[in-house]
């Protein structure tokens, strides 16, 4: 409006220019323009008009042609009823016209309004009324509002038919046991009862989505399903969240709905509706919701009659949930005592134990924990006291009447009964609540039989297994121990303790007994004995080896298998272990390292006296000489394996150890002539005996004739490596075709190679001849150990190699 003031042509009228305007009209000019409210200024006698934005929708189609014209010249229409106004305003009156209507144009259509006016003269600054102000506040929701309130007022005074209708609508909802059914036959009977089209009830699932589930639908499609919960407008789920009442008379013109959602509306032919929210315990739950095909102006009566409904509706609702939920209970609580072995009773006893004593009819798990027929005579004291077991009767009698002579207020027993159905004996643990009078006296059992027999026969064979692992422990030579996992304190130790530790079982160990069992361990073995402890605690099995200082100072060896035991969520909750004194074992052990110390020794001795020998028998001369050379490096072979048998604890040699003292028998190890390489591995007894006369052939031929040569640049090569099972193809054949053999998971093939060698010519196959060394390795080697071997005599140099298996 500031612009339309600004470009319009003043000076044609009475007012003059703009800039010719008197300060005080400029001023109200400017508070005009500011305000918030429909203002409009009406200046001198003849009311020319100057608004603003806000009340440009009370000039209708008279907007902007009124604007710096006379009002009566402008508005002819409204003469008779303002220039009463207008000019006892201008004589200096104050004005208020309450509640006038307008018919105003909203989002395009036309819409009824009512405005008040608050006219009150603008003086100048001598004080001289100049012009008319008034500022309109609409007053249309505050009518409309009172106008619902007094036809609901009024609705409700004279209801006698809605009265009714809420009577025969609680009728028929209240036998009903499905929700469905009453959401259903909520919707129908208001659906007659409007004569509306749709009648719907609305579960909200959660902020995004909604359900119907069902609903009443007479000549439109029905709306069950899902849908999103703005579905119908994020300004309609606003109000329905906010006010929990919506109200639309006409789709197509209400000012709530946005263009797309009046295109739904259309389609989904829903020309009025009545929505209510239900919001229970400060959460938006469901809504109930009326539609009307064609527009429609709801009474106050029908807008109460339906959110009183909505009301009655959910309380139903709940109800019947409340009622399911209590059937599922019973139903569940039913089952539970069958599987449990829990039967109920309620005994009368007004007229005292040997009156009716009626076990309650809803309690056949009763009837079963007792093996009575289902449709037998009823229960009484009787009954009961023949059932129980003869070595029970009296002292659960005795127990039962001194709870009710009593001023208890609780009564539990245990003893067993013989059953009826098929006289097995069962065990029963009984509970129950005592009510009683004013004076004290017991009127009321209600309780519970529960058939603990299965219990009780675990218990027993609990404590038979107890009994059981104590007369283990007692009589094993070993110490059997159990601690928790979490505490480390002991949970069970056997007598072994005394005897191998020579502390007393119970409370030698101190008041922290894991403690005070590290510190008899020695200083040296401790730690290693608890990390051990702990990788139990993590869930491992260890054995270890460890030694302990007893009380009298003597030293003793253990060795702990120890071990988890887990409970039954797999958690490691306590550790247990077997403690066996192993100081014999070790001492025998020690004597016999001794014992073997010396007959290797004593072998040694005695292949020197057979090397002795035989240089005095055979002598050194002639071609007997060089046997006799040869015999004597032999033996010197056997005795250097068997001084590695002895200095790697008689029962193995490592391979490279092997090789090199043979090396070292006949030659400087100075690389790069001599070049040896190969992992740690260990050779049995047996292998070592032959293997070691194979490398020392190998090694002599090559200082005589190969590599080792002195008038001989030559370079030998002993390599070996290890191979799984599976990849034998990278082993030499086999030489023993069809030899039966155990099953090999691991071998060693060593190479031995020669390079830098003049070779003799090849003589023919048939006369080739084959050395002692090259027997023992193609033929002996296979043979005795297994082997793989192959020798080949190649261009330049020698290749040996020599798989043997690792068992």
């Amino acid at each position: 409006m500031a612009g339309l003031i600004r470009a319009l042509d003043w000076a044609a009228t009475p007012l003059g220019p703009l800039a010719a305007w008197p300060p005080g009209l400029r001023t109200a000019i400017e508070l005009l323009l500011a305000s918030g409210f429909p203002t409009c200024l009406q200046w001198g006698a003849e009311g020319f008009l100057i608004y603003n934005d806000a009340a440009r929708p009370l000039m209708g189609d008279k907007h902007p042609r009124a604007l710096g014209r006379p009002i009566f010249e402008a508005m002819p229409e409204t003469r008779a009823s303002w220039a009463p106004v207008l000019a006892a305003v201008l004589a200096g009156e104050t004005i208020t016209l309450q509640d006038q209507p307008y018919l105003l144009k909203r989002d395009g259509a036309g819409e009824q309004a009512w405005f008040t006016h608050s006219c009150s003269p603008l003086r100048d600054t001598a004080g001289r009324v100049v012009a008319l102000w008034a500022v309109y506040i609409e007053t249309t929701a505050r009518l409309r509002a009172e106008w619902r309130r007094d036809q609901v007022e009024a609705a409700l005074r004279a209801g006698e038919e809605q009265q009714a209708f809420l009577l025969r609508l609680s009728d028929a909802l209240r036998p009903l046991a499905e929700p469905t059914a009453v959401q259903a036959t909520a919707a129908r009977l208001l659906g007659e009862q409007l004569d509306v089209n749709r009648v719907l009830y609305v579960d909200i699932i959660d902020e995004r989505e909604a359900e119907i589930r069902l609903d009443y639908a007479r000549g439109v499609p029905s709306l069950a399903g899902r849908w999103q919960a703005d579905a119908f407008g994020e300004a309609v789920t606003r109000q329905l969240r906010q006010s929990q009442l919506l109200v639309i008379d006409n789709a197509q013109q209400d000012p709530v709905l946005a263009d797309g959602n009046r295109a739904l509306f259309a389609e989904l032919q829903i020309g009025a509706t009545i929505a209510m929210s239900l919001v229970k315990d400060g959460r938006w739950v469901a809504v109930f919701a009326v539609q009307n095909a064609a527009p429609r102006i709801w009474t106050p009566a029908e807008i109460a009659l339906t959110e009183e409904t909505a009301e009655r509706t959910w309380a139903a609702l709940e109800q019947t949930r409340a009622e399911q939920a209590l059937r599922r209970r019973e139903a569940e609580l039913a089952r539970v005592q069958r599987i449990g072995g829990i039967g109920g009773f309620d005994i009368d006893l007004r007229q005292g134990l040997e009156g009716p004593h009626l076990v309650g009819e809803h309690s056949p798990e009763y009837r079963a924990v007792h093996g009575l027929d289902t449709a037998g005579l009823a229960e009484h004291h009787g009954a009961w006291l023949r059932r129980l077991h003869p070595e029970d009767r009296e002292p659960a009698a005795a127990a039962l009447q001194a709870a009710l002579a009593g001023d208890g207020l609780t009564y539990q027993n245990e003893y067993r009964i013989i059953r009826p159905s098929d006289g097995a004996s069962r065990w029963i643990l009984a509970r129950a609540d005592i009510e009683r009078d004013e004076t004290g006296r017991a009127i009321r059992l209600i309780g519970a039989h529960i058939d603990v027999t299965p219990q009780k026969q675990a218990e027993a064979a609990l404590r038979e297994s107890e009994e059981r692992l104590r007369q283990f422990g007692e009589a094993s030579s070993d110490v059997l121990w159990i601690r928790d996992a979490g505490t480390l304190r002991l949970d069970y130790l056997t007598p072994a303790f005394e005897r191998i530790y020579g502390l007393p079982r119970e409370g030698g160990l101190g008041e922290h007994d894991f403690q005070g069992w590290a510190a008899t361990i020695l200083e040296v073995d401790r730690s290693r004995a608890l990390s051990h402890i702990a990788r139990v605690r993590g869930g491992e099995a260890v054995t270890f080896e460890y030694r302990i200082r007893r009380p009298d100072g003597e030293i003793r060896w253990l060795r702990n298998s120890d071990f988890p035991i887990r409970d039954g969520t797999g958690r490691v909750r306590w550790i247990g272990g077997i403690g066996k004194d192993v100081t014999e074992e070790k001492r025998a052990a020690a004597r016999q390292e001794v014992l073997v110390a010396e007959l290797q020794h004593r072998s040694r001795n005695l292949l020197a006296v057979i090397r002795a020998v035989a240089f005095k028998t055979l002598g050194r001369g002639g071609a007997r000489g060089g046997a006799v050379a040869a015999f004597d490096q032999r033996l010197a072979a056997l005795s250097r394996a068997q001084g590695l048998l002895s200095r790697f604890g008689s029962d193995t040699v490592e391979l490279g150890a092997l090789v090199r003292a043979e090396l070292e028998a006949h030659a400087e190890l100075e690389p790069p002539r001599i070049d040896i390489q190969g992992p740690e591995v260990n050779l049995s007894v047996e292998q070592v005996q032959t293997f070691s006369l194979a490398l020392h052939e190998l090694a002599t031929n090559a200082v005589k004739y190969g590599a080792l040569r002195d008038d001989l640049p030559g370079q030998l090569s002993v390599r070996w490596q290890v191979h799984e099972a599976g990849e034998e193809d990278r082993l030499p054949p086999p030489r023993v075709p069809g030899r039966p053999s155990r099953p090999v998971l691991r071998w060693v093939q060593l190479a031995w190679r020669e390079a830098g060698i003049a070779l003799p010519p090849a003589a023919p196959a048939g006369e080739r001849p084959r050395g002692y060394g090259r027997e023992l390795i193609e033929d002996a080697l296979p043979y005795s150990l297994g082997a793989r071997t192959a020798y080949a005599l190649q261009e330049g140099g020698l290749c040996c190699r020599i798989a043997l298996p690792l068992r």
